[in-house]
C-alpha cells in the first residue's frame, strides 16, 4: 500500500514540475526502493504554484536519489540525496501574456492539488470498515514517525536566480540564493549519528550548511539575455553553458573568493543540532536549537 501511495504522488508532483518525466522509471524505481532520477528539466510554468509572474527560463536537477528500505523501515533510513537544483527565472512579458492559456495553468494547478488530497484519502479509507481505518491509521501514523525521525537528506550545489532588465531598461539586475550544500542526520544526545527508536522520548537532528549566500547584482550581464522568456530564445540560449555558468557562479566553502556577487547575506556555514521533545509535557521545550554560524567568504 505505503509503495503505491508514494508511487502515485511522487508521480504527481513530478509530473507538475518537470517537463522530462518518464513515470515508468519512477515507478520500477519506487517498487525496488531504490529511485534514481537524472538529468530532469523544469516546466516553464513550474513556479505558478506560487502565484507569481514568472516563467522558468531554465530549470535543472542533475540527481534525485531516493532510496527506501521497504522490508525494515523500522530499522533502516530512507535516505534523500539530490544535486544540482538550477532555476533561471523572469518576468513574464506583456506581449507573451495569454489569458487562455493563463486559466489553462491556474485550472491545471487547482486539479492537480484536488488530486493528490483525493488520492491520500482515498489510499487511507477505501474499503475498509471504522474499525481498520482506525488501525490502519494508527500503524501508519506510528511508521511515518520513525520514517521521519530516522529521514537522512543531503543537498548539493543549488542556485536560484532570477534575471530582470524589464523594470528598470538600461539597468538589468539579478537576484539570487546559492547554496553548496546542506544535509541532515539523527543523532544521540552527544550529536553522534544513530538509528532512533520509535519509543525514544526525543528526536535529535543534526543540520550542516555549506556555504549559503544570498546576492543582488546590480547593472549585471544576464545569463537569459535579460528579457524574458523570449528573449531568451531569441539569443539561442544554450542549457548545458547556462548550468555550467550557475554551477560555477556557487561560492565554496574551499574558495571563498570565487563569486564576484553584490552579497544581501555574504557566504556563511554552519551547524544546527536540534531537539525535539515527544513526550507532551509542558514542564520542558518542545523545540531546543543549537546554532553555530561563521562566514566562509574572506572578503
Amino acid at each position: 500500500m505505503l509503495e503505491s501511495l508514494v508511487a502515485n504522488l511522487l508521480n504527481r508532483f513530478l509530473g507538475m514540475y518537470v517537463r522530462n518525466f518518464d513515470p515508468k522509471q519512477l515507478n520500477v524505481g519506487i517498487w525496488s526502493g531504490d529511485v534514481t532520477l537524472r538529468d530532469l528539466e523544469l516546466r516553464r510554468e513550474a513556479l505558478d504554484q506560487f502565484h507569481l509572474p514568472l516563467n522558468v527560463i531554465e530549470g535543472h536537477i542533475s540527481s534525485l536519489v531516493l532510496q527506501i528500505p521497504w522490508s525494515n523501515l523500522r530499522g533502516k533510513p530512507v535516505r534523500i540525496n539530490i544535486e544540482d537544483i538550477f532555476l533561471l527565472a523572469a518576468p513574464k512579458e506583456d506581449e507573451e501574456y495569454n489569458a487562455e492559456e493563463e486559466e489553462k495553468r491556474a485550472h491545471a494547478v487547482k486539479m492537480e492539488k484536488l488530486d493528490s488530497a483525493e488520492l491520500l484519502k482515498e489510499r487511507n479509507t477505501e474499503g475498509m470498515s471504522k474499525e481498520e481505518q482506525a488501525k490502519t491509521q494508527s500503524f501508519t501514523a506510528a511508521l511515518t514517525t520513525t520514517i521521519i525521525d530516522n529521514v537522512q537528506i543531503s543537498v548539493k550545489n543549488v542556485h536560484i536566480r532570477y534575471e530582470d532588465a524589464l523594470s528598470d531598461p538600461g539597468h538589468p539586475f539579478a537576484a539570487g540564493l546559492t547554496l553548496q550544500e546542506l544535509s541532515a542526520v539523527s543523532t544521540d544526545e552527544n550529536w553522534r549519528p544513530t538509528w532512533i527508536q520509535s519509543t525514544s522520548g526525543t528526536t535529535h537532528k543534526l543540520a550542516t550548511l555549506g556555504s549559503l549566500a544570498v546576492y543582488w547584482d546590480t547593472d549585471t550581464k544576464l545569463l537569459g539575455s535579460g528579457s524574458g522568456e523570449q528573449g531568451a530564445k531569441e539569443q539561442g540560449l544554450d542549457h548545458s553553458a547556462t548550468m555550467d555558468k550557475l554551477r560555477e557562479m556557487i561560492v565554496k566553502s574551499d574558495d571563498p573568493s570565487v563569486g564576484e556577487h553584490q552579497y544581501i547575506l555574504k557566504p556563511v556555514s554552519g551547524r544546527a543540532g536540534l531537539e525535539m521533545d515527544k513526550s507532551g509535557k509542558t514542564d520542558r521545550p518542545k523545540i531546543w536549537i543549537i546554532v553555530q554560524l561563521w562566514t566562509s567568504c574572506a572578503r
